[in-house]
Parts: C-alpha cells; sequence; structure tokens
C-alpha cells in the first residue's frame, strides 16, 4: 500500500502514470518477490544454502552450471509458483497484498535459516557496500630477512633471506632453470589419499608429501589467489571479478626467465578467468576451447573437457618448450556431478580416481623431461560430502572435509631424504617456499612462510560465497570458526575431536585478521600498479625529479627522452634503488658519465645512444650483480672496454650490440658462458668460439610486467632417464 500511495502522490497530475503505478504495485511488484522465494526454497531444499547475491555470477557463464542443474529437483517450487500466478486473479486483491506486505516485512528469528530472503539479500548489500576504513596492522612475517619497499603497502616487501633449520631438501644447482608445474586438481581433498589415489600415492613415495594441508577458501578462484599470489582470499564475493583490479605480485612476477601459462579443463571465460590472469602476471592462458581445438573428439561436459585431454596438451607444452616455463593446471573432472568420461552418471569417488590416472598418466608422458621439472600438487579446495547436512553440492563450510587437502612436492632426482611433513600449512605458503627453493629476492607480499623452514603460523580460512560468510583460523590444533552475518563462534580441537563435533565456544582475533585483510583489498595495498608495468615517459622532452620519484617504480621507459642528461640517470638510481629495468633507447646524448648503484638491475637498454664512452659506461655495467639482458651501441667501445665487459658479474642471457666493430668475441665471452642469445647489428650470432653452439632464445616482451625476464639460475637440463609405462585406467 506505502509504494501505491507513494506513487499517487508522484502522479497525482496524471491519470495513465496512476495506472501504471497501481498495476505494478498491485499486481507485477509481488511477481519478482516470488521468484527470489521460488529460487530461495529450491536452493536451501538441494544444497542447504539460501540465496545470495554472489548466485548472480552465475549467469555471466550459465553453460558451465547445465549438467549440475540438471541434477537438482525444480518441481515442487515450480508448481507452487506456477498455480500461484495461474490462480491470483481470483484472489481478493487486498489478500494479495496482505501476504506480499508480511512476506517483505515477517522473519522468523529462530536460526538464521529462517530469515525472510528478502532480509537476508538487503542484508548482504549493505554489508557490501560498507566502506571499509584503512587499518594500520602489524602483519605477521615468518623466518624472513626482509627490506619493506614502500610505506603505502605493508605488506610489500624484498625478501633476503630466510632462517630456520630445513624441514627437506630439494638440489637446485643455481645455474639450472627447471620447469616449475603448479598442478590443482580438482577438490581433490585429503581424506581419500591412500584409498583412491595409487598415481599420486606413488609419486608420494618419492616427494615431500603434508599431511596437514589445507586450502585458504572454498572456491577454485579462492585457491588460485592464495597460491599463485600468497595472499588469503577475504570474505567478499568468491568470483574473480572483486580482485580483477587489485594490483597483486604473484609467482609470475617473481620467477623472472619464466614463461607463465595457464592451462585449465574449463572455460576461460567462467569466473572472469581469462580478465584476471591477464593482467596478473600470465602471458599464455589456454582452457577448453583451445584444448579441443587440439583434440576434437576429447569428452567434454558442460564444466570442461575432461582432464585426460588437458593433461596431454599440457605434455605437448613441457616437452617442446624452448624455454623454462611456469605452468598452472587446474583439473575439472572431479566437479560435481562428478560424471566419469563415457558414463551417464557417475559419483565423486570414481571420478577422483579417473583424475589420478590422467595425473600417473601425465607424468609417464612427460618422463623424458622429468629431471628438468619441479613440481606442487595439490587441490584447490576440498568438498563436502553429506557429512553435516546431506549436501553434496556446494562447500557451504569450513570443516576440514572442505579445507583439507595434500599438497605434495615432486621432483625427480632432487630430493634428497622423501618425507611425510605434518606441519599444519596453507596454500599461501607456496610463494614463500618458491622463493626460498629458487633463492629469489624479489618484490612480493606474501603472508606465508617458507616450508622449507621449520615453524608454524595460524591458518586463514574463508567461506565467502553465502548470504552468511564464514570466516575461520586454525592454530596448530585449535580451529575457530565465526559466522559474519549471525556472530555465531564454532572452536574445535582437532587433536581431541578431529570430527569436529564439540563446539567449545571459544573466540580468536580472527574477525580483526579479516576486517584487516579486506582493507587491504578495497584499498588496493598490495602493491602499486606502477610495480607491476613499466613507468612510461616515453619521448618526453623535458623530465622533471618529481615524473619518476615514484618509490616504487621498478620498470622506467625513457625511450626518447631527449633532453635527458647523465645526472639525471644518477637522479634516478638515487630515487629508484629498487628499479630492475631501465630503457633509455634513442636518447643520444647521454655519454655513460655517471655513478650511482642499480642491485637490483636486470635489463638495460642503451641501444640508440652513441656518444656512450665505452671506458666509462663498460667497468658500470660489468659491476651490475643481476643484468641478464643488455642492450647498447658499441660505437665508443674499444676492443679494451670489451674485455672489462667479458669480466661481468653477472651471467647474461641475452646480448644485443649494434655497432659493435671492435668486438673481440674471446675476451668478450670470456666469463660468459650460458648466453642464450647473443645479436650483432641485427644478426643473431653463433657462439662457438668457446666451444658451444647457441641455445634457443628466451627473451620475452621488455614489459613483462616486473621487469624483463632474468634470474641468478640458468644451464643447462639434466639428462633425461627411463620410466615406466602408463598403467590401467583404475575405474
Amino acid at each position: 500500500m506505502l509504494f501505491y500511495l507513494i506513487a499517487l502522490r508522484l502522479f497525482r497530475k496524471s491519470s495513465l502514470p496512476q495506472d501504471w503505478a497501481a498495476a505494478f504495485t498491485f499486481f507485477w511488484f509481488p511477481i519478482p518477490l516470488a521468484i527470489l522465494a521460488t529460487l530461495d526454497s529450491i536452493f536451501w531444499r538441494n544444497t542447504k544454502t539460501r540465496l545470495s547475491l554472489s548466485h548472480a555470477t552465475h549467469f555471466l557463464s550459465p553453460q558451465s552450471f547445465i549438467y549440475a542443474f540438471k541434477t537438482i529437483s525444480f518441481l515442487p517450487e515450480c508448481f507452487l509458483f506456477t498455480t500461484w500466478l495461474f490462480y491470483r486473479h481470483l484472489i481478493p486483491s487486498w489478500i494479495d497484498q496482505l501476504g506480499i506486505v508480511g512476506f517483505i516485512f515477517l522473519a522468523f528469528p529462530i536460526k538464521h535459516e529462517s530469515m525472510n530472503i528478502i532480509w537476508l539479500l538487503l542484508k548482504e548489500a549493505t554489508r557490501r557496500l560498507k566502506k571499509n576504513k584503512p587499518v594500520e596492522q602489524n602483519w605477521p612475517i615468518r623466518n624472513e630477512t626482509y627490506k619493506l619497499l614502500n610505506p603505502n603497502y605493508p605488506l610489500l616487501r624484498r625478501t633476503l633471506s630466510f632462517s630456520g633449520k630445513k624441514t627437506f631438501d630439494l638440489r637446485l644447482q643455481k645455474n639450472e632453470k627447471p620447469h616449475l608445474i603448479f598442478i590443482f586438481l580438482e577438490s581433490f581433498r585429503y581424506k581419500e589419499i591412500g584409498h583412491y589415489s595409487p598415481h599420486f600415492d606413488k609419486l608420494a613415495q618419492e616427494g615431500i608429501l603434508f599431511t596437514q594441508f589445507h586450502s585458504n577458501g572454498t572456491r577454485t578462484s579462492q585457491g588460485s589467489i592464495a597460491s599463485l599470489y600468497g595472499i588469503p582470499p577475504t570474505y567478499a564475493p568468491s568470483y574473480l571479478r572483486f580482485y580483477l583490479d587489485v594490483p597483486m605480485i604473484g609467482i609470475p612476477h617473481v620467477l623472472k626467465g619464466y614463461c607463465s601459462q595457464l592451462i585449465q579443463s574449463s572455460h576461460l571465460s567462467f569466473c572472469n578467468t581469462a580478465d584476471f590472469f591477464k593482467s596478473h602476471g600470465f602471458s599464455e592462458l589456454f582452457g577448453k576451447n583451445e584444448i579441443l581445438q587440439k583434440y576434437p573428439n576429447a569428452p567434454t561436459t558442460s564444466w570442461g573437457v575432461a582432464d585426460e585431454a588437458m593433461f596431454s596438451f599440457a605434455a605437448e607444452k613441457l616437452i617442446h618448450a624452448t624455454s623454462p616455463l611456469f605452468l598452472s593446471l587446474f583439473t575439472i573432472t572431479n566437479h560435481h556431478p562428478w560424471k566419469l568420461p563415457g558414463k551417464k552418471e557417475g559419483n565423486f569417488f570414481e571420478t577422483f580416481s579417473y583424475t589420478d590416472w590422467c595425473l600417473g598418466r601425465f607424468f609417464d608422458k612427460i618422463e623424458p623431461i622429468l629431471n628438468n621439472c619441479i613440481f606442487f600438487i595439490l587441490a584447490d579446495h576440498g568438498q563436502g560430502l553429506g557429512e553435516r547436512d546431506g549436501s553434496f553440492l556446494l562447500n557451504r563450510h569450513l570443516y576440514q572435509e572442505n579445507v583439507h587437502i595434500p599438497l605434495l612436492i615432486y621432483a625427480k632426482g632432487r630430493i634428497e631424504e622423501p618425507k611425510k611433513i605434518e606441519e599444519p600449512a596453507s596454500q599461501i605458503d607456496l610463494l614463500p617456499t618458491v622463493l626460498d627453493l629458487f633463492g629469489l629476492e624479489g618484490p612480493h607480499h606474501s603472508l606465508g612462510r617458507s616450508l622449507q623452514r621449520e615453524g608454524s603460523a595460524p591458518i586463514f580460512l574463508v567461506q565467502p560465497s553465502d548470504a552468511d560468510p564464514l570466516i575461520g583460523l586454525r592454530d596448530g590444533s585449535e580451529k575457530h570458526i565465526y559466522h559474519l552475518a549471525t556472530e555465531r563462534d564454532e572452536f574445535y580441537d582437532l587433536s581431541k575431536d578431529p570430527e569436529e563435533k564439540v563446539n567449545l565456544g571459544k573466540k580468536t582475533d580472527v574477525l580483526s585478521f579479516a576486517q584487516n585483510l579486506h582493507s587491504l583489498y578495497c584499498h588496493k595495498k598490495f602493491c602499486s600498479n606502477q610495480l607491476l608495468t613499466p613507468h612510461r615517459l616515453k619521448g618526453r622532452l623535458d623530465i622533471s625529479e618529481k615524473d619518476w620519484n615514484q618509490g616504487s617504480s621498478l620498470s622506467l621507459d625513457l625511450t626518447d627522452c631527449l633532453l635527458l642528461s647523465d645526472q639525471d640517470i644518477q637522479s634516478i638510481f638515487r630515487l629508484q634503488p629498487n628499479l630492475e629495468e631501465l630503457i633509455l633507447e634513442g636518447v643520444e646524448d647521454l655519454t655513460g658519465d655517471w655513478e650511482g648503484s642499480a642491485p637490483y638491475l636486470t635489463s638495460l637498454n642503451l641501444l640508440g645512444c652513441p656518444k656512450l664512452a665505452g671506458a666509462k659506461i663498460a667497468p658500470w655495467i660489468a659491476s651490475l650483480p643481476r643484468l641478464w639482458s643488455l642492450k647498447f651501441d658499441g660505437t665508443g667501445f674499444s676492443q679494451e672496454d670489451y674485455k672489462i665487459l667479458g669480466q661481468a658479474r653477472a651471467q647474461w642471457w641475452h646480448v644485443e650490440i649494434v655497432n659493435g666493430h671492435s668486438l673481440d668475441k674471446e675476451a668478450f665471452f670470456q666469463n660468459q658462458r650460458n648466453m642464450y642469445y647473443f645479436s650483432l647489428d641485427g644478426v643473431k650470432q653463433s657462439l662457438s668460439c668457446h666451444g658451444q653452439e647457441p641455445k634457443e632464445p628466451t627473451e620475452l616482451p621488455a614489459s613483462h610486467l616486473i621487469s624483463p625476464l632474468h634470474s641468478e639460475n640458468g644451464g643447462d637440463a639434466r639428462a633425461p632417464q627411463s620410466r615406466s609405462a602408463a598403467k590401467d585406467h583404475p575405474v
């Protein structure tokens, strides 16, 4: 009635708007409310979860949910809704309106699940619109010696070293760059390890198995954020749309010299996968459509292509790779409704075994290059199978069956002593572990710890997609689950109560941690965009100090900045101590008469700078400890200058020289034994002067995010060894 009175007041001068307002209020307005109630009833009866605003994202990729929808019963609610539509013209209007008013305003406070769906959605919308104020907090950083890079980003740091006794050893020579492969197995929870996973178990006998490993969330998107970027997901919507414009530093950024690729069985369009990963460090993405182009007869479901085809696609990429790869592989077959290829129906245990079989077959295919690979094999999240409320469809809890997953670090011929590690850990620990294993010092903002070191840390958990988001914290054997909407606490001692049946009712500071983390996401306080993309002042004639005094830029493009002087370059090194890439192409008046420390400079482009004096610039270039890519004009270089360059501290991978008429190859290459690419006056040159042929170039675009690809590690792959043939299909 209130809506009708307002409408009459607004349109009192015209009878037609009055009729429209009355028609909307008395006839059409109840319909969307009834639709919401119908959908909510369907969700609750089938999944024991309530309708949420986050479910609206399903409409962006409806094709992925076709098979899941087929397993849901719609008939009771659809029958009632259709009957109401058909007979409502026979119901007196005042009864119809009274029912709608009651539907909107009545709530049953017996428990949260009985609350009216309108109130639930309004409460969720209010929570999401609420502004989060910036916070100050001392974030826990464990077993690291580090340097903070910018006070505006409290987690942004450069890890100089890791401390603590090592929990395991993995042989990785300084000049090696093995492929790094992360394999995310869909819903591959730990509870089935040792029962339905013979191929995984066989690999575990030769690797490092973490038996108390956890996913930080209950969705694939959340597992991706935690595993690849080292920060827990927040309790905001679970889909990647929320994270699209949040700058993050991840494993693709810190692994210099690697081509980062993502291969998944599902659609790249699902959950904004392509948009997110393209803008967060990955150079190539492959999904269902790309895999089907290569294997058009591969079995599929609405969720994606069968795991076997995805693994075959990935094996081809690895075997034919000409440069080090960082691969992130995502399976899909072990997803509800667990349809096994070649069968109309299936169950979780069949598809779990199938994914395990595909994993074993993948390792058989890449046997020739196994010695040049390091694997992190884990699940994206766990899976509830009706242990709590009979629901199989959604992970709506934070109990152990939803978050307890395996992690296996496997590196054939590199692990000194295979073992099981029982210390609790989680996906955010993977990025620091990679830094530790590879000896990297790149900038990052991870909240995890290196799994190669003894120690422990609380594990943050989140289940954000329902109207009642959950956050959790596991510290040792104690586990706290907090319901954000109802403010209800659950507290369990897993050492005495592994099934989480006895709620001890205690509390922790998990809410404060969750709110502070969410504030970092909302205010984009992990790193700046300038840190991830080159700071370009290309083509400018006049440049002031403020243009490059950004405090956190790692890449600076000063191409054709014609008035740039040697003193300006010296100021840049003073103002940008963390600079990794510097492009000075076409700045003709530079002579190289500058001083300054550039300890992190990895790529230097001095092409088109003919006035550079070799006697001035050569000793400075040779002193750069991390330089891997060098491009310069050799007009002002003598043979003595090239000898000085040949004694450089760093091992160069990519060198381009123009006007190198006085180049003495023997002197220049005296200390450069691992160069992949060398070009003289635009022509690729042979490196046979010191007994080796040139390797395939590994160059990627110079603007590759943090800096051009570089590493302290380079060298040849180990010789392959044989491996037994694939086993029969287990199902």
